[in-house]
């Protein structure tokens, strides 16, 4: 994964509305990637999601998967995102995830007490990176 790109359009939408889902991964270094998730994590969209990202991970050591610009995480979002922290750590990966600063998505987590689990982080993705890099 160099620069590659998931768009969910809305369904029978007008065209110029906004997708419901962007996702950009774009690789950093050869084993750093970074996931940027712009949009509405839900029933709609999170199966499309689950799968696109699991594909582009492969072979990646880091993972900054950055929510900081979730407009609405659902069940079915947690759930995609649940699958996501389980998969990278049967690969060995590591998945820092960033958007606690969102509400969107650090309200749903809290209030299910899975803010710890996804060990979600106040960097932006951003420092995230910065720190990683620096650290190799």
């Amino acid at each position: 994964m160099t620069d590659s790109r998931l768009v969910i359009p809305v369904p029978r939408g007008e065209d110029d509305e906004p997708p419901v889902l962007q996702v950009v991964a774009t690789d950093v270094t050869e084993g750093l990637a970074v996931v940027e998730v712009r949009g509405d994590l839900d029933t709609l969209t999170a199966t499309g999601f689950d799968r696109w990202v699991r594909e582009q991970l492969e072979g990646h050591t880091d993972v900054v998967l950055d929510l900081d610009h979730v407009a609405f995480l659902a069940s079915a979002g947690i759930a995609a995102l649940i699958k996501l922290r389980q998969e990278a750590a049967r690969l060995g990966m590591r998945l820092h995830v960033t958007g606690r600063g969102n509400r969107a998505v650090r309200r749903p987590l809290q209030v299910l007490g899975l803010e710890t689990i996804m060990e979600l982080r106040d960097d932006d993705a951003r420092a995230v990176v910065a720190q990683l890099v620096t650290s190799s």
